[in-house]
């Protein structure tokens, strides 16, 4: 058991690898020849609210990231509490300024936890895909243009009285491109009933859509676990399942066939579930935090056989309360993931007295241990936190919504990270280091990387296996810092090194994580 900012017991994980002999020692030797480097970073964050002044007597249910009106920025869109909006950025990189465009619920009926932003309709603008407040899930399309307040336009998409809880978006009908919506309804917040299902935009998005049921209808049981949504091949069949808050839906052969439900665990109050392989023997372990009325951040290692044997439990913060928000992603380029959570005293919620935790991975790619660094003290609450480049400067920053307050806040990562090498090949640490950004990445993300600098010469990066196999290399005119390709590269899961040179001779490598 950990305690802050401590390692974890290592008896019943080293237990759990004992299992695993099936992960060759090649790979084994591969993935310790990227370990990060010794040393802790110390995380920086400076704290900036978007919005203390929601508008409403509730609060946001939802922030999301996206260019909103086509300006080339991050914009960053809200809803819930009756109330939705879009913060328009002004494009300094330095510090964003917000303007609000709002409301644009001409209902006057939206509310929930989740929602999904995409271009539905596929005229080139993103659209906000949520739900009414225990009512009908629906979409609300941008116009396009400058953005105003005028109401936008909703169109129904499939009717419900139950609580839009969890929203996002996948490719579960297995066509190569994540346009599916995976809803998680409630019935209510104690012993509240459960619904699963995912929704396909009809050929006409503004009709009906068409719905698949994963859960038709079950009681949240004692461990009161109704809330946090992800995806990834679980049993490794090739087929995306669902992790669901203490467990996960086994997908079926057909996309037509029904669902099978595994609990994995029973902690207590369980709010957000992620998949990620923490421990690199090749297939994805949960990552669960325990934000309603529960208290503490766990790993559930995926035995070999994920639905017959029992996964194994490792706290990576037993102490902290009502741990709403949840993020897990390399935030230091060190080739593993690092998790980000926050917690929520539900008697002070419009209260300055709440923490950002970022805590990073100190251990091994076989063994992860945690150092907690608390990167925001004494901030309003996050509920729902988000990991975004907003900046565009290759470090993931926060933003978050205070759910029961109407505050929206945007963290931005100051941290110093990346390993230069110089000229004379010496490495150092530096503010000036390349950074990957997002890691890790879906297969359908393209691979996105930021120099220090404009470059003024030629780029050329590659893609190296763990088996030292070169999968892709890319050229690149000067003249900017930010750069990519992909998605078509489609890589499998697994981790791989991307190596940058320069034409004056700048090399960066920096390991990366591909998770289906």
């Amino acid at each position: 058991m950990a305690c802050a900012g401590g390692s974890i017991d290592l008896m019943p994980y080293t237990l759990h690898l004992a299992r695993k002999l099936s992960v060759r020692i090649l790979l084994m030797v591969a993935i310790l020849a990227i370990s990060h480097p010794s040393g802790a970073t110390d995380f920086v964050f400076n704290r900036y609210y978007v919005d203390q002044d929601y508008g409403v007597s509730g609060g946001p249910g939802f922030v999301r990231a996206g260019d909103m009106d086509g300006d080339g920025d991050l914009d960053i869109p809200a809803g819930g509490g009756r109330y939705m909006c879009v913060y328009e950025n002004d494009g300094d990189p330095a510090r964003p300024n917000w303007t609000k465009h709002g409301t644009l619920d001409g209902t006057g009926e939206d509310g929930g936890n989740g929602a999904c932003v995409f271009d539905v309709d596929s005229d080139g603008h993103l659209d906000i895909a949520f739900a009414k407040y225990y009512g009908d899930l629906g979409w609300w399309k941008n116009p396009g243009g400058p953005l105003s307040s005028d109401p936008w336009e909703f169109f129904r998409l499939a009717g419900t009285t139950y609580y839009l809880h969890d929203f996002m978006l996948a490719d579960l009908d297995r066509d190569g491109t994540a346009r599916e919506c995976i809803a998680n309804l409630n019935s209510g917040y104690w012993n509240c009933d459960i619904q699963v299902i995912w929704y396909t935009p009809s050929a006409s998005p503004t009709e009906l859509w068409e719905s698949h049921v994963v859960e038709p209808g079950r009681n949240e049981g004692s461990p009161h676990c109704h809330a946090g949504l992800d995806t990834g091949d679980v049993d490794q069949d090739g087929f995306l399942d669902i992790a669901f808050s203490n467990g996960w839906y086994e997908a079926p052969d057909e996309t037509t066939g029904s669902w099978a439900w595994h609990e994995v665990t029973t902690i207590y109050g369980i709010s957000n579930t992620l998949l990620r392989d923490m421990d690199s023997d090749g297939d994805l372990d949960m990552i669960v935090s325990a934000g309603h009325h529960g208290q503490g951040v766990y790993l559930l290692f995926c035995p070999s056989d994920p639905i017959g044997e029992t996964w194994i439990e490792s706290s990576v913060d037993d102490a902290v309360v009502h741990p709403e928000g949840l993020a897990a992603l390399d935030l230091d380029g060190d080739g593993d993931i690092d998790i980000v959570s926050c917690d929520l005293d539900f008697d002070r919620w419009s209260q300055e007295v709440h923490h950002v935790y970022v805590y990073e991975n100190t251990g091994t790619p076989f063994s992860p241990s945690w150092r907690k660094q608390d990167v925001s003290g004494g901030s309003y609450a996050s509920h729902k936190l988000q990991m975004v480049d907003m900046n565009e400067d290759g470090r993931m920053d926060i933003i978050s919504e205070g759910c029961g307050y109407g505050v929206v806040s945007y963290y931005e990562n100051m941290t110093l990270t990346g390993i230069a090498e110089n000229h004379s090949g010496k490495s150092e640490r530096a503010s000036g280091g390349c950074f990957l950004a997002p890691n890790p990445l879906s297969e359908s993300d393209p691979i996105r990387f930021y120099l220090p600098e404009v470059a003024l010469g030629a780029i050329e990066a590659r893609v190296w296996d763990l088996a030292g196999r070169l999968i892709e290399s890319r050229g690149f005119e000067p003249g900017r810092r930010a750069y990519s390709f992909g998605p078509s590269l489609r890589l499998p899961s697994g981790r791989y090194t991307l190596v940058v040179t320069t034409a004056d001779e700048m090399r960066w490598e920096r390991p990366f994580t591909v998770v289906h």
